[in-house]
């Protein structure tokens, strides 16, 4: 009886370890279509970051995304992971004016949704991923707080950037 309380305890210990493991370090890859441009988003110890690689070249080092929700500039907020998804669009509009007649529209798209203070402060990010480049976009739930984020570019070579 002693030993069968004391193994479910230790196995109980086990998977709230593990379960704390994954909550403080847990990552997502997400892809251009031609696979040349490949984004890395990490959440550790409540701080979430990025990475970017072009042709299996190191471009953006790891750099924090610090968001901070409220009037006040304080502490950044610390989220964990409640949910990604990824998906891929692929269209065809054509421009009023310019060089071509038709312009594709062909990404991978990652929407990652960060929880803090137990859910009551939510923010997607959003990383679109083209064959040429990378989009990022920050949207809090709740539109009417003021929101504000310090994103790191921690370049990994000199490289030309556009912005």
């Amino acid at each position: 009886m002693i030993h069968s309380r004391l193994t479910a305890i230790i196995t109980l210990t086990a998977v709230v370890f593990a379960a704390n493991l994954l909550v403080a370090q847990s990552s997502t890859t997400v892809s251009s279509p031609d696979q040349a441009v490949k984004v890395e988003l990490k959440l550790t110890g409540g701080l979430p970051s990025w990475s970017v690689n072009f042709e299996e070249v190191q471009v953006i080092d790891n750099s924090a995304f610090r968001l901070f929700l409220g009037a006040k500039a304080g502490e950044a907020l610390k989220f964990t992971s409640a949910t990604v998804s990824i998906a891929e669009h692929d269209s065809i509009w054509k421009p009023t004016w310019g060089q071509f007649a038709e312009v594709r529209n062909h990404y991978r798209e990652a929407v990652w949704n960060l929880e803090a203070d137990g859910g009551k402060q939510t923010v997607a990010v959003t990383v679109r991923v083209f064959n040429d480049g990378v989009a990022i976009r920050f949207a809090p739930k709740d539109r009417q707080t003021p929101f504000s984020d310090r994103t790191e570019l921690n370049f990994a070579g000199d490289f030309t950037f556009w912005a």
